[in-house]
């Protein structure tokens, strides 16, 4: 049971929702990120986006992060989630405002972004395996020419490159698949909770921790990819 007062409950359900809600966005941000650089010419790669647009778009995730984790406070709720050991909002209450904040979040919190994150890890494994393999199969150089030197560029060095940013699709699009792993039970636990019927504490206990716990899997797989 929980043990502190009951404010509490709603600080710590708003400050899991805001980093959740957040991370998605962020999830969302970093594949269009992938997806732009990886279709720019080797030779351009990373010039085009700065610091301050980075800064800008986490920003903006932060800030729609922070929206619907707000929302809650007027709109719905936070109350206790399971057996009653962790806060969250409120998915059982049949109103018609805490429907549809359910359905608000359900739509533009995790729907929305799985389709885009899905999406554009698709295309960027579709157009990596095309570079790579137009790669190896041309035995062609290019000459680059600087102010004062000419550097011969050989394919094998173009792949190299190739490959280091194969590398990090992949990285992210394991952690795109464990992410949306991680959080579609609680968004099947939620939505049926939200418009069918009420849900065993147990059962409603389990999906929640297991989405909780995707913001272990970036670290975990970071470590397991990364061989330096």
């Amino acid at each position: 049971r929980w043990i502190f007062p009951k404010a509490f409950c709603a600080i710590s359900a708003f400050i899991m929702y805001f980093i959740g809600c957040t991370s998605i966005y962020l999830m969302v941000a970093i594949s269009f990120e992938r997806l732009h650089v990886i279709s720019q010419p080797v030779n351009k790669i990373g010039r085009k986006i700065t610091k301050s647009f980075y800064i800008l778009v986490v920003f903006i995730c932060m800030m729609l992060g922070l929206f619907w984790s707000v929302m809650p406070f007027g709109w719905s709720y936070y109350t206790f989630e399971g057996v009653g050991t962790s806060c969250s909002v409120e998915w059982n209450n049949k109103a018609l405002n805490v429907i549809s904040y359910n359905l608000a979040i359900l739509v533009f919190v995790f729907l929305l972004p799985s389709i885009c994150l899905l999406v554009n890890n698709l295309k960027l494994i579709s157009l990596v395996s095309r570079m790579l393999k137009l790669i190896t199969n041309s035995k062609t150089r290019k000459r680059i020419s600087f102010e004062k030197n000419l550097i011969i560029v050989t394919s094998l060095l173009i792949c190299k490159k190739l490959y280091i940013l194969m590398n990090l699709d992949f990285y992210f699009f394991y952690c795109t698949a464990f992410f949306i792993l991680s959080w579609l039970p609680y968004g099947f636990v939620s939505l049926y909770a939200s418009f069918w019927s009420k849900v065993e504490p147990l059962a409603a206990t389990l999906p929640a921790l297991f989405a909780k716990s995707s913001l272990f899997w970036t670290s975990f797989l970071y470590i397991m990819v990364n061989n330096q």
